[in-house]
């Protein structure tokens, strides 16, 4: 099941079958009526259009239904001194639409994250913040969890 960012909805996300020279499959999402429970003919989401390139960040007034694809190969992420840490199991949460798509935010597991002196915390970002992706990354043993940001 998915729904929708920030109208109303709710759908049966089904991916399909990669074509040839497709590494990645289309989406179909299959939208369910409100009133009587019946399903819509299926609409082709943004998909396999991704390969090898990453979505813009999704603007506030973005609407598109949430999908969390799998990624083929990990994303690379590191994360700016004066903080050193590990980032594994990167997940992405997707707004995907007929033609488009972007990026809503990441998740993954972290190790060696400490807690920025104030004087850390003041370092001027090296990336414009308002086009930041929100990443969740959660304590792998303690299970605490982190608001990062990431430049794309």
């Amino acid at each position: 099941l998915t729904v929708r960012a920030r109208g109303r909805g709710l759908g049966l996300l089904i991916r399909g079958v990669p074509g040839f020279d497709q590494a990645m499959r289309d989406w179909y999402v299959l939208t369910i009526n409100e009133e009587s429970g019946e399903l819509d003919e299926p609409v082709r989401l943004y998909g396999s259009d991704l390969e090898s390139r990453l979505p813009p960040r999704c603007t506030d007034d973005e609407d598109g239904w949430l999908v969390m694809p799998e990624f083929g190969l990990a994303p690379a992420l590191s994360v700016i001194p004066p903080n050193v840490a590990n980032l594994t199991f990167v997940e992405a949460r997707l707004r995907l639409e007929p033609g488009r798509a972007c990026l809503d935010a990441l998740a993954s597991r972290e190790e060696g994250l400490i807690s920025p002196s104030s004087a850390e915390h003041r370092l001027a970002p090296v990336f414009d913040a308002r086009a930041a992706v929100p990443l969740a990354a959660t304590d792998a043993s303690s299970g605490r969890r982190w608001e990062l940001r990431c430049g794309l």
